[in-house]
């Protein structure tokens, strides 16, 4: 993934050296809901989060089961050939009149959640958020598994004639399991949390739907499986273009010809994969989509510049990767709780941070990177280790975690530490920041670009870029960049600073016997 400009913040000894990726989100568009749709879910989690959108979703238009397959020629057109269809689990592109009922030359209609679980009567049995066009064949082998992982032992494909029907597809038949190719494992766990969700027994002619590791049938409820797999697929793969498109047109209506096929309600977990996890997880469990719906409204999820991994929403100078990564609060100003780096009575470097205990969850990595040159961005270097390397320190949600240069080969030179926090998952738009907190333990939280320099941060940073501070004598200190080479300076001008609030250059001095700075812009002396 290719990433963009490169940005500095300051504050209370954090430097967050924030890495832009080019894609931040999807923001809004055409095939959002209408304002205000999900008004009543706001604040909500858990079972009160289901029931808010059990009520928002249900009552809906049914489209009748012999239409479903006009109502594909405009939810799962294949935009290169309108007259082909993308079948579910294989991609495979299919002609509209392949129509069929068994064979790999023909498609038929797939309900993700099975007609022998509950889905053979009443809405469920039409219910287009959950039905697909599929490859005859492909479908028959799916038959009613459960959605999970395949066991490699156990391992089948979907061939015919010595050809994969479905490749990334494959199937489980010992423990009667399927696992959608990744392209189509979010839509897939989606589909299965909307089901799960519109459908509680209470609708006529209809069971109660639940999802859980530990599938059961009654007369009244039918709980489908595996709970972690669909969970994990969600967090995984974010909703794309195409899932999107599809859920927007059930809900505004698909247009065939002269016909209008709409069923009126939309799958929640498309607009909003974060419910997902607020419904399913206990407080105990940190997770991105926990933690953002925690923090952010339905229409603030929708907004990058508010909710996007960068994005700076109480102007703090920490955005939210670097918030979320330690479970801070992204709307309020941050001072305690940021990754810290020091140094020990011998010189050696240490940083600590906080992680969250269940990171993997969220596809979190934190990353220790080092180096003898922090002036020079090619020169930081990650540290291979293991939990087994570092000293942690267990809490209720974050541990407290510490390393040292001790993981690193002896050096004359010091060790500078910084942490990278990588968001791995979705694997469709992952996104990572910077935290470098090589300053010294008595930096003081600060809107300035730079303060007085002492032995333990010799550095300051300047509209030029980054300048090393070398005092070889109390009247005269120089400035070294890496491009414009050794500059010279005073006393009276020691350090430089540069304060964004008004766009002038700063300097400050001791004559007066404590702190003061000089601002250029007003030209006054002031305490900081």
């Amino acid at each position: 993934m290719e990433f963009g400009q490169r940005k500095i913040a300051f504050l209370g000894g954090v430097a967050l050296a924030l890495v832009v990726p080019a894609v931040m989100g999807l923001g809004a568009d055409a095939y959002a809901p209408p304002p205000g749709y999900y008004l009543a879910v706001e604040g909500l989690s858990g079972t009160a989060l289901r029931d808010a959108l059990h009520e928002r979703i249900r009552n809906h238009e049914i489209i009748l089961y012999s239409s479903l397959t006009q109502a594909f020629r405009a939810t799962d057109v294949d935009p290169d050939n309108p007259s082909n269809l993308i079948m579910i689990y294989s991609g495979q592109s299919m002609p509209t009149s392949a129509l069929g009922t068994s064979g790999a030359t023909v498609w038929n209609r797939e309900h993700l959640w099975p007609q022998s679980w509950g889905a053979d009567i009443g809405a469920a049995n039409s219910d287009i958020h959950h039905i697909f066009p599929c490859n005859g064949e492909v479908n028959e082998k799916r038959s009613n598994y459960f959605f999970d992982w395949t066991d490699p032992a156990n391992l089948s494909r979907v061939l015919w004639n010595g050809q994969d029907l479905a490749p990334g597809s494959t199937y489980d038949p010992v423990r009667r399991t399927f696992e959608p190719r990744d392209a189509d494992k979010g839509r897939v766990a989606r589909a299965m949390f909307y089901m799960a969700t519109r459908y509680d027994g209470r609708d006529p002619n209809s069971y109660n739907f639940l999802l859980s590791n530990w599938p059961s049938s009654t007369s009244t409820t039918k709980t489908f499986a595996y709970l972690d797999a669909l969970l994990a697929w969600n967090r995984m793969f974010a909703p794309d273009e195409r899932e999107r498109r599809r859920n927007h047109l059930i809900f505004d209506g698909a247009r065939v010809g002269n016909i209008v096929y709409r069923q009126g309600n939309r799958n929640p977990f498309i607009d909003a994969p974060e419910w997902v996890d607020a419904i399913y997880l206990p407080a105990s469990t940190v997770t991105y989509g926990t933690w953002r719906w925690r923090h952010f409204s339905f229409a603030e999820l929708q907004d990058p510049a508010i909710s996007g991994d960068l994005a700076d929403p109480d102007g703090d100078g920490v955005p939210n990767l670097i918030e979320f990564s330690a479970n801070l609060d992204p709307r309020t100003v941050t001072v305690n709780g940021l990754p810290r780096f020091f140094r020990a009575a011998d010189g050696s470097a240490f940083l600590s941070f906080r992680r969250l205990r269940h990171y993997a969850d969220s596809g979190l990595e934190y990353r220790i990177e080092h180096t003898r040159d922090p002036l020079l961005e090619r020169e930081w270097a990650p540290i291979a280790y293991t939990d087994e390397d570092l000293q942690i320190a267990p809490g209720e949600l974050t541990d407290l975690v510490s390393a040292g240069d001790y993981l690193l080969p002896p050096s004359a030179d010091p060790y500078w530490l910084r942490l990278r926090v990588v968001r791995h998952w979705p694997l469709n738009n992952p996104g990572e920041a910077l935290a470098e907190p090589f300053r010294s333990a008595d930096w003081q939280l600060s809107g300035w670009l730079g303060r007085h320099v002492d032995a333990a941060f010799p550095f300051v940073y300047s509209a030029a870029g980054w300048l090393f501070f070398a005092d070889s004598s109390r009247a005269s200190v120089r400035l070294w960049h890496p491009e414009a080479g050794w500059l010279l300076t005073t006393t009276d001008l020691f350090p430089i600073a540069y304060r964004p609030a008004t766009g002038a250059w700063t300097v400050l001095s001791q004559a007066f016997g404590d702190l003061r700075l000089y601002d250029f812009a007003t030209a006054q002396w002031n305490r900081p």
